[in-house]
């Protein structure tokens, strides 16, 4: 009984706490994984079920992005018929459209524009300065028309918000989304090279 308390290792051995810790890790690999899924695998769902939310959440979506848009907006009333202008035969040819567009020139010296989901044309007045010729803003107003008439900016939302959702539902949170963020993403919105590419090969179409 001596020889054997003498050689006995000092610390002693617990193997229920070693199995725990490997326990631990393993459900904390399983956590991180799932969230991954939720975020990937909820985001895809949501943004192929595009086609079946209902227009009047474009719009929604693209009102509480306009409100966020601080630039001053161009106080010489020419600019915006200007563009009003060039965009009506664009959307003339576009036949029938889902919501009504509507355009503003704003005091911005980037050369830009951008459309929120529903119809909302920002152009900066940078772009119309810039711009050698009418056929030059028309060529970019048809490219923005198409990401609201395609609902690029529609689909990518609902793929971040469906992630997030699927993510809080599987946390059991309740807070599901917060607009204020959403309306700040909508305003520094860009899309992935394949709504790019579609754009400008629709934008063409209508030119």
């Amino acid at each position: 009984m001596r020889l054997a308390q003498a050689n006995a290792p000092a610390a002693g051995f617990n193997p229920k706490m070693s199995r725990f810790a490997v326990e631990i890790l393993v459900i904390g690999a399983v956590v991180v994984a799932l969230g991954f899924a939720a975020v990937l695998g909820g985001g895809a769902l949501a943004a192929a079920l595009t086609p079946v939310v209902p227009l009047s959440f474009d719009r929604k979506l693209g009102e509480i992005g306009a409100m966020t848009v601080m630039a001053d907006e161009c106080k010489n009333p020419a600019a915006k018929k200007y563009v009003e202008e060039l965009a009506r035969p664009l959307l003339a040819e576009a036949g029938e459209l889902p919501f009504e567009f509507s355009f503003r020139v704003v005091n911005d010296e980037a050369v830009n524009a951008f459309c929120l989901p529903g119809g909302f044309v920002t152009v900066n007045r940078g772009l119309l300065e810039a711009a050698e010729s009418g056929e030059e803003v028309a060529g970019v107003l048809g490219h923005e028309i198409q990401h609201a008439l395609l609902r690029h900016g529609t689909r990518r939302m609902l793929r971040e918000m469906g992630g997030s959702l699927a993510l809080s539902l599987m946390l059991g949170g309740t807070d599901l989304h917060q607009y204020g963020s959403l309306a700040k993403d909508l305003t520094g919105l860009s899309y992935d090279r394949g709504q790019e590419s579609e754009a400008d090969r629709e934008g063409v179409r209508l030119l």
